[in-house]
């Protein structure tokens, strides 16, 4: 596939667009855009695209339609910068001696009947982003049609100085490149497409300044070098020295049941990531949203709005709480407002770990959580003086244990087996319902929750209180009827009660 395919939108501009009459309008001119994929290229889609829009554009109340021809020379000039030959400052003033203010570059996609069409709208003196649509389509026509309507809301004059005024004092953010992690994320050319799709989402917001990555080829080409290890360092501060304070890249995998995308941002002047995330999505159709999503986070974390929280735990796949709602299992990536979160860690067989961190903005936070392993030896000795009949003595110990891991779902069988010495050994109905029922509430999902409601239907009976006893029969029955106590429940209950 062809790397560049020279794809633009020229709008021309006499002046500055302040000085511009009600009755000026905007000149452009149509080339075909970027196929990303081989499909896309085969079909001739990019050109496709570009006959679409120029006949849509041509009759827009905003365009004055020039011929692609009568700019070649510039086009030309355009692709050698691009690819990091030409002189840039030349084609600057190549540019404004053709009265070239604006461009727009698009590409197009496609991955089985599935295309991915972007346009966006640059200033040639910043590269900046001006203007961005984008649309995900089943063909190339209904996708146009799309960009066309958007173009003729939202593309304006009175748009255009508004993006110039707002954009100038943001913080400037570029793409470079997302690559495929696996081989079938490379035969099926995801990480140009979705470099693509987010350039025009981060282009799209308006508390940063984004810029066209195709101005960027060279060094993006080089950073690509770089990462291969062929030499050591220096592409942040070419990108740096370009005004790009951040840089977004990525990698791509896919999987049968899954399309997993990480994602970093850096400052090219610090050097360091101060932003990161990970996500999956089940199919090509969430690929726009998700790069909307990403786009959003960065905006924020940029903004000092957001932080990255990175959790590892020993061991792997710990089940994390932040803040009481669950959030996975570790190692885990999760962008969190700044400030005050707490953190739980839980695994079976371990003590869980509750901490408290302070998320700074703009900053990758990462929190090591090892968890220590329950000790035995305390439940052994309970169950050696069960065994020995000394009642009270199991109890007791029973007792230290569920006090020294009272954090951990583990402890249920130890707080079932003091319930039943209570009841059974103890004649301590009420004793014994007050541990039973303090196992169903602090552990609804254990192990023991069957058992945990028949003891409580033997301590009610125990204590004469038919109205509860019947209440919790039909717990009993009607949410763990395939259970063995349940069953041994119908034997000394005689069935429903």
């Amino acid at each position: 596939m062809k790397k560049i395919l020279t794809t633009i939108i020229i709008f021309c501009m006499f002046a500055g667009l302040s000085l511009l009459s009600d009755e000026e309008k905007i000149c452009f001119a149509i080339t075909p855009f970027i196929p990303l994929t081989e499909s896309a290229e085969a079909e001739n889609a990019g050109t496709t695209a570009s006959s679409i829009l120029e006949n849509d554009f041509s009759s827009g109340k905003w365009f004055e339609f020039r011929k692609s021809g009568e700019l070649q020379s510039f086009i030309d000039d355009l692709s050698l910068a691009q690819a990091g030959i030409g002189d840039e400052n030349a084609l600057l003033a190549k540019g404004k001696s053709l009265q070239i203010k604006y461009l727009t570059v698009g590409s197009v996609a496609k991955f089985g009947n599935h295309y991915e069409i972007d346009s966006r709208s640059v200033n040639i003196d910043n590269w900046g982003i001006m203007h961005s649509s984008g649309c995900s389509a089943i063909d190339v026509e209904s996708a146009c049609n799309f960009i066309n309507k958007d173009v003729e809301i939202t593309l304006t004059r009175e748009d255009l100085e508004k993006k110039e005024k707002e954009t100038a004092n943001l913080p400037v953010i570029a793409v470079s490149r997302f690559e495929e992690g696996n081989l079938d994320a490379q035969n099926a050319g995801y990480g140009g497409a979705f470099s693509e799709v987010l350039n025009s989402e981060l282009g799209a917001r308006s508390n940063i300044s984004a810029i066209e990555r195709t101005h960027l080829k060279s060094v993006i080409d080089a950073k690509e070098i770089e990462m291969c290890g062929i030499y050591g360092s220096g592409t942040d501060k070419a990108f740096s020295e370009r005004g790009i304070q951040y840089r977004v890249d990525g990698e791509i995998k896919i999987f049968p049941s899954s399309i997993c995308i990480r994602y970093k941002v850096s400052s090219t002047a610090e050097e360091r990531t101060v932003y990161m995330g990970f996500s999956e999505i089940g199919s090509l159709n969430g690929i726009r949203p998700l790069a909307r999503k990403i786009a959003q986070e960065i905006e924020d974390a940029i903004n000092n709005k957001i932080g990255t929280l990175q959790i590892k735990t020993q061991p792997n796949s710990a089940e994390i709480l932040i803040d009481g709602q669950p959030s996975g299992k570790s190692p885990l990536i999760i962008s969190l407002v700044k400030g005050q979160h707490t953190i739980q860690a839980s695994y079976p067989g371990y003590e869980r770990s509750d901490i408290s961190i302070t998320l700074e903005p703009s900053r990758v936070t990462e929190k090591i959580i090892t968890l220590e392993r329950i000790s035995t030896e305390i439940y052994d000795q309970a169950v050696n003086l069960e065994q020995r009949k000394d009642w009270n003595g199991a109890v007791a110990k029973y007792d230290a244990y569920i006090n020294r891991y009272n954090t951990s779902g583990d402890v249920n069988r130890a707080v079932y087996r003091k319930g039943h010495i209570q009841l059974l050994y103890l004649n301590d109905a009420q004793g014994a319902l007050a541990t039973f029922e303090s196992l169903v509430k602090r552990y609804p999902d254990s192990e023991t929750r069957a058992e945990a409601y028949f003891g409580i239907a033997r301590s009610y009976k125990s204590l004469n209180d038919s109205g509860n006893l019947k209440k919790t029969l039909e717990i009993l029955y009607q949410k763990f009827p395939n259970e063995i106590a349940t069953e041994e429940a119908g034997y000394v209950f005689g069935g429903r009660y």
